[in-house]
């Protein structure tokens, strides 16, 4: 019959007991969102757009994920990604893209005319790919 203080020595006792701050873990803060609009422009397809959403990836961007990873890696920046070493010919086929939104809370825009696609993909990596 000792088991029946105890237990009700400990019920009286459980509402005192400091509760711990629930608080998530260190590192794990919300990101804010990364949500961006992007265009393409050629004389012979017209113009093209997508969004693309990041962490997690998304939106009507084909490739999504390696988009987004490209802008990890520039922290948003589309002009600091830079794909693999690659050659492009010198053809004079202009591509007009344009990047407006958000990356992690803050604005990002970018405008540009790249001489051909390849020298956009070089530039861009999977950012304007779709």
């Amino acid at each position: 019959m000792a088991p029946l203080p105890l237990l009700a020595a400990f019920a009286a006792v459980i509402p005192f007991l400091p509760v711990a701050d629930i608080a998530p873990p260190a590192g794990s803060e919300l990101v804010p969102s990364s949500t961006i609009v992007l265009t393409t422009s050629t004389a012979d397809a017209g113009v093209r757009s997508a969004t693309l959403h990041c962490e997690p990836p998304g939106g009507s961007h084909p490739n999504a994920r390696a988009a987004c990873d490209d802008l990890l890696w520039s922290d948003g920046d589309v002009q600091a990604v830079q794909d693999a070493d690659s050659l492009c010919t010198f053809d004079y086929r202009p591509v007009h893209v344009t990047a407006a939104g958000s990356w992690r809370g803050q604005e990002r825009n970018f405008d540009h005319v790249y001489p051909n696609a390849c020298a956009m993909r070089v530039d861009t990596g999977a950012v304007f790919q779709f």
